[in-house]
């Protein structure tokens, strides 16, 4: 019997599973490091691009260094697993062409490279000497003049970028000579002279020089400069996790985080994630410090030193404190990060909807906030989880901002949302009891700024949330469930006393209601629209809250039966 061929897959199918295989081979990394090492030599041929090489080849080339740098701190005395010096040329090579995300990868590679493998610290040195001075200088011209040209602000972005990647990765200070301290009585390590180093340094150390020169970019208030000291600080504060308690670095993430400026305050949300959740790593790794491997070079020394007691100064000078201690200043950014989490802080008059869409651009679509915002929001929500996670915020204060956003219609918050309230709930349900009443109303603003009508059920998106909820967290117990849906039936029958206008006094202050937009015409002809404006937001309240009841998925005959009777 004649086989057909096969046919062969289109091009777009051999680059989809190449990104899926590149992906796994992370995922890999990340979790078995050791067991990739065997398999380092034929990783480092995609280091090596042309210069015409793909955008497809390079993303493979970066991914590829996320790899090795998984991987590298595992390499240990064990040599010949690579061709040091053709990868350490092809990631310079990777510097010089790619754009910021590469080069933060590849800066980082590098670092370990000579870290773990060659102890070549020239190869840093290198970058140090081009970025410090050209920094410093166009920093100067800028306070001077007051304006920036487009190509020096793209430069000056590159090289934030670099020096930050390698104090990530690197503490150089550790190595420089001492001035005025022999070498045999520094500890036992290759030493960089000073003169190596063509600039000055500030408060004595080339960390505290690269901090000063990103605060300085900050302050020069150009919007994507201030995006990049952002970014930036996120990459240098994981490797000198002294300057987390630095007042001018504070001042410069809580600056970002109440900008109107929605990239820059997403970009310190994402700083402040990253910065949580590489504390908690580390926390875990140096809780379990007593039974590391010592076989794998984790102890911070470059390639080259001698492995006495005095060798493992480098690292505790620049790790002196714990990733806990480090993670705790990060504490004070709570109530902005939880104000960008308040959908409640956002009801208010709506903007009038244009007739005509097609004369909106997609630029004040943007600026309008609808994709903007809710990409803050997630990043915020991060933030919180982090915080929570490692219990660094009160979480009474968190959860009913967390059950409102459990309420938005994009899954992209929703999901998270809710993931996080299961969380906070597993071992302590009776915690949303004795705050329902504030985690409804916050949900209930939360509606209000988003669309919501009277005589219009809510969508099964909107309501999926607490059914999850409720079903992971109460419904197993009798006496949670029955306190959770009396809790929630107390909300209807306080309606009709005063309590309501106390509860919503924004309402009745800003007169927002669900079709306050609408044209008069229109309004006359709903059923609704000749009450007064309280009880129409008493009846879109019931409306709430009967939909989040009924929605709730009933297994047990008594469910039903407790709000009937």
């Amino acid at each position: 019997m004649k086989q057909e061929p096969v046919p062969l897959e289109s091009p777009e199918e051999q680059w989809l599973l190449r990104r899926s295989l590149l992906s796994t081979l992370e995922a890999f990394a990340a979790a078995q490091p050791k067991d990739l090492l065997v398999h380092l030599r034929p990783l480092t041929i995609y280091l090596a691009l042309e210069d015409t090489s793909t955008p497809e080849e390079q993303w493979v080339a970066i991914k590829v260094c996320r790899i090795l740098s998984s991987v590298l701190p595992y390499v240990a005395e064990r040599r010949g697993l690579m061709d040091h010096r053709q990868v350490q040329a092809d990631l310079q090579a990777l510097i010089r062409s790619q754009p910021s995300s590469g080069v933060h990868e590849a800066v980082r590679c590098l670092c370990l490279v000579v870290k773990y493998v060659t102890g070549d610290l020239a190869q840093i040195v290198t970058h140090l000497n081009v970025a410090v001075p050209s920094l410093t200088k166009l920093c100067g011209i800028s306070e001077q003049k007051g304006t920036l040209e487009r190509i020096q602000i793209m430069y000056m972005s590159r090289q934030a970028w670099v020096l930050a990647s390698i104090l990530e990765s690197l503490s150089v200070d550790d190595y420089v000579q001492l001035e005025g301290v022999k070498s045999s009585e520094q500890p036992k390590r290759r030493l960089l002279p000073r003169s190596e180093l063509k600039f000055d340094l500030v408060s004595d150390s080339v960390a505290g020089t690269v901090a000063d020169l990103l605060l300085r970019l900050n302050e020069i208030g150009e919007p994507q400069l201030r995006a990049v000291a952002a970014s930036c600080m996120g990459f240098f504060l994981k490797g000198q996790r002294t300057f987390t308690k630095d007042r001018r670095i504070n001042d410069l993430l809580s600056s970002a985080l109440s900008s109107g400026d929605l990239l820059l305050c997403r970009k310190a949300l994402e700083t402040l994630s990253a910065l949580l959740s590489y504390f908690r790593s580390e926390a875990e790794r140096e809780s379990k410090a007593t039974a590391t491997d010592f076989a794998d070079s984790r102890d911070g020394r470059v390639a080259g030193q001698t492995g006495n007691g005095s060798g493992t100064a480098g690292a505790s000078g620049r790790q002196h404190n714990s990733a806990i201690e480090a993670a705790q200043p990060l504490a004070a950014f709570s109530d902005q990060v939880l104000a960008h989490i308040t959908l409640a802080g956002s009801v208010g008059p709506r903007m009038k909807k244009s007739r005509k869409r097609n004369e909106r651009s997609e630029r004040e679509e943007e600026e309008n906030g609808s994709e903007g915002v809710l990409r803050v929001r997630v990043e915020a929500l991060s933030v919180v989880r982090h915080l929570h996670q490692q219990g660094l915020v009160n979480p009474m204060v968190v959860l009913p901002k967390v059950f409102a956003l459990a309420f938005t219609s994009d899954m992209r918050l929703s999901e998270p949302a809710t993931s996080m309230l299961k969380e906070m709930l597993e071992l302590r349900p009776n915690l949303l009891l004795n705050r329902l009443d504030e985690a409804f109303r916050e949900a209930f603003l939360a509606l209000l700024s988003g669309t919501v009508h009277l005589g219009e059920a809510l969508s099964s998106q909107q309501l999926a949330g607490l059914g999850d909820v409720y079903a992971e967290r109460f419904r197993k117990q009798k006496a949670l469930r029955d306190g959770f849906l009396r809790k929630a039936l107390q909300q209807l029958q306080r309606l009709p006393s005063g309590q309501f206008e106390d509860r919503f006094a924004e309402l009745a202050a800003l007169g927002v209601l669900d079709d306050d937009s609408e044209p008069s015409s229109s309004r006359k002809e709903k059923p609704f629209a000749q009450l007064p404006l309280r009880q129409r937001q008493q009846l879109l309240y019931s409306q709430f809250i009967a939909s989040a009841i009924s929605a709730l998925p009933f297994i047990f005959e008594n469910e039903p039966l407790l709000l009937i009777f």
